[in-house]
């Protein structure tokens, strides 16, 4: 993975105090995006810091509750249209978390 800061970028240092728990979930981020603490918090701060600037955020029980209404309106359908290809849809469902979200 590519580092946030290219070698033109002006660096500033910033020195942060944090609980063993955010250290602990820092070190996380930084090894599942295959790249270095400093990286890892720079990422953090440019998604989250927009978001708490304006008040907005996601609120994962509401797109979780919308994605099941989904799930369940589009097995409906595929259900009265034929039995078979629900299961068809779960696999292609599968195939995809497995590719695209895990």
């Amino acid at each position: 993975m590519e580092p946030v800061l290219s070698n033109s970028t002006v660096k500033m240092a910033v020195s942060v105090r944090l609980t063993s728990e955010e250290l602990r979930l820092l070190d996380q981020v930084a090894k599942v995006r295959g790249y270095s603490r400093s990286d890892a918090l720079r990422d953090a701060v440019r998604v989250a810091g927009p978001m708490i600037i304006s008040g907005t955020g996601v609120n994962v029980s509401r797109a979780l509750m919308s994605l099941e209404i989904l799930v369940a309106e589009c097995i409906d359908r595929v259900t009265d249209r034929d039995p078979g290809d629900v299961q068809r849809l779960v696999d292609a469902a599968s195939r995809n978390v497995s590719e695209y979200h895990a």
